[in-house]
């Protein structure tokens, strides 16, 4: 077994949180104090995907963010000269820099709990076919924080910098499950809005998944986003500023058998419980 991780020095202040923005979809021209040039640049970066094979041009990039040609042209080449985008010199495409780096270790920098959480992911990650990731929210994603793949298994989208449905997955809805019954509301609004028809039939999966992890612990979420992959999650709440992080098991679904995905669930379970004790922090159930 790891050795359990020290205590977290990490000030209360230094952890608190902002409340999450809107995206910059619906910034522009909602809001006189929004720079619409800095929310267009942010939303090229966001185009780039992590199972991109190849760099991007202007025009599959104008594609992808609904932006003007001549527009993605210009921004690719402040973010190029700033250092968050290289481009190709054969083919004057784009890719990111590692000018995207800075920000996000300034970000990551601030979870202490990746650092604590790495050896319990370990553990559960020796049964091939398992990736095991801790997760944050991002817009109506979650974005993988911290990732282990187990040595035999081809990596998929729970890797570092992964991005997941919220409304889709089991690191979703442990998510949801984790917010306080406010934020919990105004984020289903969202996706609510966001679905529109498919609403019918993704809310009552949300809602249902919620009642099991107040029940269990923890949900089981078979390939509902992508057909070949399952997974389980809990929530995990780090402090009453509003950080909740949620942490998954999953992989090929021909690898994971409900039994396994249950006894995962139950392991996932057991983690979050070593977890409060390694932080020294109650984590809400």
């Amino acid at each position: 077994m790891a050795r359990t991780p020290a205590k977290s020095n990490l000030s209360k202040k230094s952890r608190k949180m902002p409340r999450h923005p809107r995206r910059d979809l619906d910034l522009e021209g909602s809001d006189p104090r929004i720079v619409t040039t800095l929310a267009r640049g942010l939303r090229v970066l966001r185009a780039f995907h992590a199972h991109d094979e190849q760099p991007l041009g202007n025009k599959e990039l104008a594609e992808r963010t609904g932006l003007a040609k001549a527009t993605v042209s210009r921004l690719t080449y402040t973010l190029t000269q700033l250092g968050f985008l290289s481009q190709d010199a054969r083919s004057g495409a784009y890719a990111l820099a590692a000018g995207v780096l800075a920000p996000a270790y300034t970000f990551l920098s601030r979870l202490d709990i990746r650092r604590v959480a790495r050896p319990y992911m370990q553990k559960l990650a020796i049964q091939p076919g398992v990736t095991v990731s801790l997760a944050t929210r991002h817009e109506l994603r979650m974005t993988a924080i911290e990732s282990v793949v187990a040595e035999s298994v081809v990596p998929h989208a729970g890797l570092f910098g992964g991005r997941a449905p919220i409304a889709r997955t089991a690191i979703g809805h442990a998510y949801l499950a984790g917010l306080k019954p406010d934020a919990r509301e105004q984020l289903m609004a969202e996706l609510r809005d966001h679905y529109a028809g498919d609403w019918a039939t993704i809310g009552p999966r949300i809602q249902r998944d919620i009642r099991t992890i107040e029940r269990k612990g923890y949900c089981v979420v078979l390939g509902e986003w992508t057909p070949s992959i399952s997974g389980v999650a809990v929530p995990i709440v780090v402090d009453d500023d509003g950080l909740v992080l949620s942490m998954s098991a999953g992989g090929p679904a021909k690898l994971l058998s409900a039994d396994l995905l249950e006894e995962l669930g139950i392991m996932l379970r057991d983690v979050r419980r070593e977890l409060e004790r390694a932080v020294g922090r109650p984590i809400r159930e």
